[in-house]
């Protein structure tokens, strides 16, 4: 919507208080009007200009966005690596969540791994305990990954010993 404002030149009727042009403040209304959800009509029919309507839409979708960050965050909050799981499915599975929440502009220092780590069995106890040793900025989610997904191996190599 914010393109096809541009593309109109009639941004400055949503980005300012003062000194808008009627005509140009009247055709964003409308233009508002009509490409907004109507679910969402409620909440700017009675507003007495575009720059409020976009400021009340602006906040709107910023709240939606952070519930949807938040939902998809406590998706993993709590997981943990079943018995049988595979580290590398579980991985994607995080890269996916990271993916989507950069996409909603939400980046969260080393989630990938802290996802990862809190994931896993008491089986994985000793390999955490030398990754979370190490420094926050020599962790690599790539090669975190693949150290557990070798230590899985040895696992199944250990149980199948036995």
């Amino acid at each position: 919507m914010l393109l096809k404002l541009r593309q109109k030149k009639h941004l400055d009727a949503v980005n300012t208080l003062k000194d808008v042009d009627e005509d140009a403040d009247i055709d964003v209304h409308i233009f508002i009007l009509n490409y907004v959800h109507p679910t969402v009509d409620h909440l700017i029919c009675d507003k007495p200009t575009a720059h409020y309507m976009w400021n009340v839409l602006e906040m709107h979708y910023n709240k939606v966005m952070m519930a949807s960050a938040m939902d998809m965050y406590a998706e993993f909050a709590n997981a943990k690596l079943t018995p049988g799981e595979s580290v590398s499915d579980f991985a994607a599975q995080i890269c996916d969540v990271h993916r989507k929440l950069k996409e909603l502009s939400y980046d969260l220092d080393n989630f990938k791994v802290l996802s990862l780590l809190r994931a896993l069995l008491k089986e994985y106890e000793a390999i955490v305990m030398t990754i979370v040793a190490k420094e926050k900025k020599e962790w690599d989610f790539e090669s975190i990954t693949l150290a557990l997904i070798e230590t899985q191996h040895q696992l199944c190599r250990y149980n199948e010993d036995d």
